[in-house]
């Protein structure tokens, strides 16, 4: 029989490969594991390779701030054809001629985009709507109204051109498309497009390069590559206080942010930090508000099985 251990807490990186969702590289990582929690940190589409960051185990209480900083793709946009999905998976809705640009004015162009923006979130994506997927809707032929979100875009460079095919690489915010990105790139060179590929190369300081390929797996590979939490915590601030503090903290209790000043403990002005216990257990992650006369509230207890110790160098 198949040894079967809880799943480890920390984060696995992962390099999916191109015609797998998401959604089916967690459960391969999860039957690899024998069960357990996993998850993974931000939807990679079937046509998309390259980094996905799963969450293990008390990790998985940390996902939003896994998922939540700047992202890097590499994508090829093929221009004068667009398709339902907007990438090379979808039927084909248009064409257009692809007007005669330079490399230049491609440039140009392309970083008329950099900066905070507003995006339509595409109707295949796995937003819900009315608690069903608009993927799911979409299949059906259904278009609904969705609400803009803000995006922003810190970098973007076009890489190579040979009509009709843009290839650029962008770094941008949790929660862009890539694939409207590229539409509404289309749109103003004066056609339209469509993604060929998409690859995500970083997530925060996570690189693709540091990732294990999906296909090569084994459950010896998981264990031995688990980067602790403490790699996620290193983003935030550590309280310095007592035991009977972070049980206080632990069991829910809300305490004045004075308190903390009055003990003198060093805060961050505000936003997420974190305390635990003596042997690293529990973990406690609180929110630091930014008014003197309001709590610390609590958001998330870690139990992690092993106290939060330094990161390896996975490089």
């Amino acid at each position: 029989m198949r040894e079967s251990a809880p799943a480890p807490d920390g984060v696995l990186l992962v390099d999916k490969p191109s015609g797998c969702t998401s959604a089916a590289a967690v459960q391969q990582v999860r039957r690899l594991l024998g069960g357990g929690s996993v998850g993974h940190t931000g939807t990679l589409d079937p046509l998309a390779t390259g980094l996905l960051p799963m969450v293990l185990g008390e990790a998985t209480k940390l996902s939003r701030w896994v998922m939540g900083g700047a992202k890097k793709y590499r994508a090829g946009l093929f221009l004068g054809v667009s398709t339902d999905t907007a990438d090379a998976d979808g039927q084909r809705t248009g064409e257009a001629p692809v007007p005669d640009l330079g490399l230049d004015s491609l440039r140009t162009i392309a970083e008329s985009f950099l900066g905070c923006s507003q995006q339509v979130p595409p109707m295949h994506s796995a937003l819900h709507h009315q608690g069903r997927r608009l993927h799911v809707l979409a299949r059906k032929g259904l278009s609904v109204p969705r609400e803009t979100r803000s995006i922003r875009i810190d970098a973007i460079a076009v890489t190579r051109w040979v009509s009709p095919v843009v290839e650029f690489e962008v770094t941008c915010s949790a929660g862009t498309y890539v694939r409207s990105l590229g539409e509404d790139l289309a749109r103003k060179l004066g056609t339209l497009g469509h993604l060929q590929f998409l690859r995500r190369l970083s997530v925060e300081e996570w690189q693709v390069e540091q990732a294990l390929p999906l296909v090569s797996l084994d459950r010896a590979r998981v264990l031995s590559s688990v980067i602790p939490v403490a790699t996620v915590l290193r983003r935030f601030q550590k309280l310095e206080v007592g035991e009977e503090v972070v049980t206080r903290l632990s069991q829910g209790q809300r305490l004045p942010l004075t308190f903390f000043r009055d003990a003198g403990v060093s805060l961050p002005q505000s936003g997420i930090a974190w305390c635990s216990g003596e042997q690293g257990v529990p973990v406690v992650l609180v929110e630091i508000p930014n008014d003197i006369n309001e709590v610390v509230k609590v958001v998330r207890v870690l139990r992690p099985r092993a106290a939060p110790a330094p990161a390896p160098n996975i490089i």
